[in-house]
């Protein structure tokens, strides 16, 4: 999720460029929060019976693994860990007090949380943000989770550099951490490390499978005025940033982050893609471009996915259609329906968290939040949670994990988990479908 706090003295700018370019400037500020419902007439709307999740310090990004019934996410040790160092924002103040970050899993039914032992990475430090997991066919049991870890780049700050030297080189240096986990253990293994030029800005990640996936950068600029032109200036003024496909990753290759793969852009000319995600079908590729609320659908194109020999290299990727939503979003999941059968209703859905005010974003006490389901055929979008900051200081993902009516007095419902970039735990609500 971008920082958006700096929008508001712009405004006027922000609007002459619009008028200029002849974009709809009214939809623009809506989803920004700048125009639209002020704070005093965002009610909450909660479902029933809502519940923290101690211990998930900005969880910015959770996963369901339905054959295994389990949430899986990634959290930060202490509240104080993003205001010390985190890139996706701007803040480098302190490279020095990283701290590690966990991977956790959550039974949804008991809201039990179970921090997992990083076998291989002890003491590693480690700044979580997205991740994604994925069970191969052949290996049930197994499952990889692959974690964005914004590091300090050693280039900068383990030299003495010269002014000019210092200005041209990155701060971060982020990577991909890639980890094994078996189904039903405490324990999570380090594999290896990915890194690469082409990885600049890395927001969130799909796994085709372990040996193949895409990651975002969220902008083109790391930081300065040419990042906040991206925030502000949507596909038509700033198509600058991409996603990279990952290929050929050889996880046998653990002791050098930069060997042992392939890179590629595999779609280019994107404003501001921030979380992905999997969609309605094997196929479907979910892309949240957070500032501008778009949800793009996406799959390989033909010509890269259509042979098994060809899945082993770059692919390029193809939007096929948009979804655009009233405020910004992040990262996107999809609900399937697994009473759709026997309940007559087939409540499926893209899920997408987010934020009502993000231009007061990061630098509000409480930035108001939002749920929504989005369905799957219909594309009619409904308001499954709202927040006005409290309960949840920023919303990022929500997770829909549906409970079996014939345990719950024949009311098609659901458990909603949403967490976000900046709440100091993760939430738990029943909601209705």
């Amino acid at each position: 999720m971008p920082s958006l706090s700096y929008l508001v003295p712009f405004l006027g700018l922000i609007f002459s460029l619009y008028t200029i370019l002849n974009v709809p400037v009214t939809k623009r500020l809506n989803v920004f929060g700048i125009t639209g419902r002020p704070r005093t007439q965002i009610t909450n709307i909660h479902g029933e019976g809502l519940e923290i999740v101690p211990d998930t310090y900005f969880a910015e990004d959770i996963h369901y693994h339905a054959p295994s019934d389990t949430l899986f996410g990634v959290s930060e040790p202490h509240p104080h860990s993003r205001n010390n160092w985190f890139p996706p924002i701007d803040h480098f103040s302190h490279p020095d007090l990283i701290g590690q970050g966990q991977i956790f899993t959550l039974n949804p039914t008991t809201n039990k949380k179970t921090r997992l032992n990083l076998r291989n990475f002890q003491n590693a430090p480690f700044v979580t943000h997205g991740i994604d997991i994925y069970s191969p066919p052949s290996e049930p049991e197994t499952l990889y989770i692959f974690a964005v870890n914004h590091l300090p780049n050693p280039d900068h700050y383990g030299t003495t550099l010269a002014p000019d030297q210092a200005k041209k080189t990155p701060k971060a240096r982020s990577q991909i951490d890639i980890f094994k986990h078996t189904l039903g253990t405490t324990d999570a293994t380090y594999i290896r490390s990915v890194h690469h030029p082409l990885i600049r800005t890395p927001n969130d990640l799909y796994i085709e499978n372990e040996h193949s996936f895409l990651v975002t950068n969220d902008h083109h600029h790391r930081e300065g005025l040419g990042r906040m032109y991206e925030d502000i200036g949507w596909t038509e003024l700033t198509p600058w940033s991409d996603i990279i496909h990952i290929s050929n990753l050889d996880l046998t290759s653990t002791l050098n982050p930069a060997t042992g793969f392939d890179a590629s852009v595999a779609l280019d000319k994107i404003n501001n893609p921030n979380g992905l995600g999997h969609g309605k079908d094997a196929e479907e590729i979910m892309c949240a471009r957070a500032a501008p609320g778009a949800l793009e659908l996406m799959h390989f194109a033909s010509s890269s996915s259509s042979s098994a020999s060809a899945s082993q290299g770059p692919k390029n990727l193809t939007i096929t259609s948009q979804i655009q939503l009233p405020n910004t979003i992040d990262n996107p999941s999809y609900f399937h329906d697994p009473y759709a059968a026997t309940t007559g209703k087939d409540a499926s859905g893209y899920v997408l968290g987010g934020l009502l005010k993000a231009a007061e974003f990061p630098d509000a006490e409480h930035n108001p939040t939002s749920v929504w389901l989005v369905d799957g055929t219909t594309r009619q979008q409904k308001l499954l949670f709202q927040d006005d900051g409290r309960a949840l200081n920023t919303s990022s993902t929500g997770v829909i994990v549906a409970i079996d009516p014939k345990g719950n007095e024949g009311r098609k419902q659901a458990w909603l988990f949403v967490t976000g970039p900046f709440s100091d735990n993760l939430v738990r609500t029943k909601v209705d479908l």
